[in-house]
Formats: C-alpha cells, structure tokens, sequence
C-alpha cells in the first residue's frame, strides 16, 4: 500500500484544486452533498412564515446558487432578516469596534498579558515582529479578532462572498426590506464586555488554535454545507467552550444574543408573508442554540428539506 501513498496524494490534491476552481459550483458537482442547515419558523393563528438560515460570515464562490430549496426561499421572501446589516451598516461596525478597541492610556499588550499569551503572540507574529509593536495597544479581544486565520488565508474566505453579504446585496438589488434584529454596539459589546482575563484567555485560544493548524474554518464550513448540527456544536464547543474562563463570553455571544433574536423573529411572524433570516451557523448549534430560545417562546420550528 506504500508505494500507492505518493500517487493518492497527487490525486487528492488534483481533485482539491479542480473542486476550487472558479465556477464550480458546490450544487454542480456529482453526488456533492450541500445542504446547509436551515428552520421553517411558524406560530399558530400567526400569519407569517420564515425561513430561518444558517450562514457562514466569510465565504467562497463557490457557494453559490445555493441549493434550490434556499433559493426558492429567498426568491419567494418579502423581506430579509439579518443580525445587522454589514453591508449598510459599514461606518457605524467600525466605530463601534473603534470605540472599545484600544487599550486604557499607558497600558499596553506587554503588560497586560499573562507572560505565557504574550510569548504566544510573539510566535505567531515572528516573521512580521514590527507588527507587534503597531497593535500594542489594542484590546485582546480586538486583536483576537484581527489575526488573520491560515486556513481561511489558503482557501481564499472572503467575507464579501460570505452568505450575508450575497444575500443582502441580492436583496437590496430587488428593493426588498431589510430587517436587522441588532445593533453594531451590541455586536461589538458582545465580544469586547469582558475582563481582561477573559480577553487574554480568548487570545490565547485563538492562538493555540492557530498554532496547531486546527482547520477550524474548513471543519465548519465541511459541516455547515452538510447540515450537521452535530458537528457545528463539536465547534462550537471547541471555539468556546461552555465552561472555564470563556463560560461568560459565550453566554454573551450566544445565550443572550439568541434570546434577543429569537423575541425579533417572534414579532416578525405577525406581519404577513413570507421572510428569510439569516444567522451564523454555530447561532443554530448546540444546547444554547436559537431553536430552542424560539420553541421557549412558542415558536414552532421545523428543519426544512434538503430538497
């Protein structure tokens, strides 16, 4: 079996390059299983109905059309429902992020780090060192936020191909209404209402992660285009893990943001038509998934056919 290794290796990668070229289409390829998850919201006596969707916020080409079934759904949708409008919304993001970025006066990464996450930020940064000097002094929760991910560097994510942003635009191209269900403050404040220990526990995982080449966004997006839940939570849980010093970071993240959405598309359910939302993916994962925050409240909530 040895000799055929170098051979399968070749193979694998032919077909890794001929599957990410322009144009090919996930929904073109033979026997390609792509069915990203996605909920049918309804609520009795309400007249409303949506199409609630799990996104991935950088994506690539090749997502798109999406399967006939979402396709069929955006088209039939009177209105879109978004977290925010990141299209739209692209001055005030980047003056709330602006806002809580930096560092309080005279403090600065060096002494604000555990030893340990700092040496760990060295590492990740040695062939670029003058770029460490140039963001001493911002927030590690910013800074997490900011390092560049190999993985999504090598497979070319971009979020201007994420499923939002297509979505959005595609909506805004037939003048159809765009609904946010919040704000870039309570976005931003989300990640950055932490202490510094958490911040610095936040960094030091992403850092860990980058270290050992987890693959994290070709596992999610592997999962999302296959609808397995199961393996979005396993995510989930790996990018911020329910317990330990990052416990409040994800209630924050998810927990309380999914609460605050899901009383959103409650309301949204009396007015009549059809509608489309949009989440990320690991928003529909997990025990402290959307779902469940909607079925509290009386929602009821079906998985919609693959085809």
């Amino acid at each position: 079996m040895a000799p055929c290794a170098p051979r399968r290796a070749l193979l694998r990668g032919a077909l890794l390059a001929a599957a990410a070229t322009a144009g090919c289409a996930y929904r073109s390829l033979p026997g390609f299983e792509y069915a990203p998850p996605a909920f049918e919201l309804a609520r009795p006596e309400a007249p409303g109905r949506i199409v609630l969707l799990a996104t991935v916020h950088a994506g690539l080409a090749r997502f798109y059309p999406l399967p006939e079934p979402l396709e069929r759904a955006f088209g039939e949708a009177t209105r879109l429902i978004v977290e925010i409008d990141t299209d739209g919304r692209r001055a005030e993001i980047r003056a709330a992020a602006t806002a809580r970025a930096l560092l309080p006066e005279g403090a600065t990464l060096a002494n604000v780090l555990r030893p340990e996450t700092l040496r760990a930020l060295r590492r990740a940064l040695h062939q670029q060192p003058w770029t460490l000097g140039e963001l001493q002094r911002l927030q590690p929760w910013a800074l997490a936020l900011l390092l560049p991910d190999p993985d999504d560097l090598h497979f070319g994510a971009d979020p201007r191909d994420g499923v939002e942003l297509h979505l959005i635009r595609r909506a805004r191209a037939r003048a159809l209404p765009i609904v946010e269900m919040e704000t870039a403050e309570a976005q931003v404040a989300a990640f950055a209402g932490g202490s510094l220990a958490e911040q610095d526990a936040a960094l030091a995982l992403r850092l860990a992660h980058r270290d050992a080449q987890s693959g994290t966004y070709v596992r999610i997006v592997d999962a999302w285009r296959r609808g397995d839940l199961a393996e979005l939570a396993a995510l989930k849980d790996f990018a911020y893990p329910p317990e330990g010093p990052l416990a409040a970071l994800r209630t924050r993240l998810f927990a309380d943001r999914d609460a605050a959405m899901a009383e959103v598309l409650d309301r949204a359910l009396d007015e009549p038509g059809r509608a489309m939302a949009l989440v990320g993916a690991l928003h529909l994962a997990g025990p402290d998934a959307l779902q469940h925050a909607l079925v509290r409240r009386g929602v009821g909530v079906r998985r919609l056919a693959a085809t």
